[in-house]
């Protein structure tokens, strides 16, 4: 009976520290990475990465933008990048976006597959899955997503400073959105 508990024990304790290691994926370092570092990761990797900027300000007063990580972000701290495809270590990786906040990578966005849990899986060991979530692992800092809402994908992010970078950008949208609605309520503004 005691071997079986430490067994028991054992494996806890292994699982528990194998999720506390998960740092990102491959070169893409979760609170790590630097904005600065991402060309050359690209041309290690064979990718290209693209800015993606924030919607015009007249889209936005108008209302016509949501939250996807396809969107840039008005936040000053925050910059975004996407890359079509994406290879790491023999996972292939579409439609990725990565999100650095004050310089530091804090999420990692891609479209899911099995092969992604699968790599995940047998580095980290079985995720937990919940509702729309196929599978999460989750470290002190840094946690990743297998998720199917509307769409099947997956997420590595730094768990508060992500938030941080999604509240950024949330005020800066307000501010335009309330600047906007203020500028169409006065009627002196054209004079």
């Amino acid at each position: 009976m005691k071997a079986l508990l430490l067994i028991a024990y054992t494996f806890l304790i292994t699982s528990a520290n194998a999720q506390d290691k998960i740092e990102g994926v491959g070169p893409f370092k979760i609170g790590k990475t630097k904005v600065s570092d991402l060309t050359g990761i690209a041309q290690s990797l064979g990718a290209k990465f693209e800015e993606v900027l924030p919607d015009t300000v007249e889209a936005i007063q108008k209302g016509k933008v949501g939250s996807h990580a396809a969107e840039g972000s008005l936040c000053p701290n925050t910059k975004k990048f996407n890359a079509h495809k994406l290879n790491v270590a023999g996972v292939n990786f579409n439609n990725v976006f990565l999100t650095f906040y004050r310089g530091n990578l804090v999420d990692f966005w891609s479209d899911g597959s099995s092969e992604i849990e699968q790599a995940f899986t047998e580095k980290y060991g079985s995720g937990k899955a919940k509702g729309e979530t196929i599978a999460t692992w989750r470290g002190k800092s840094v946690q990743a997503d297998s998720r199917t809402d509307q769409h099947h994908y997956f997420n590595v992010s730094h768990i508060s400073l992500a938030y941080e970078a999604q509240m950024c950008n949330r005020k800066a949208f307000e501010k335009v959105r309330s600047e906007y609605a203020k500028s169409k309520n006065n009627p002196l503004k054209d004079l």
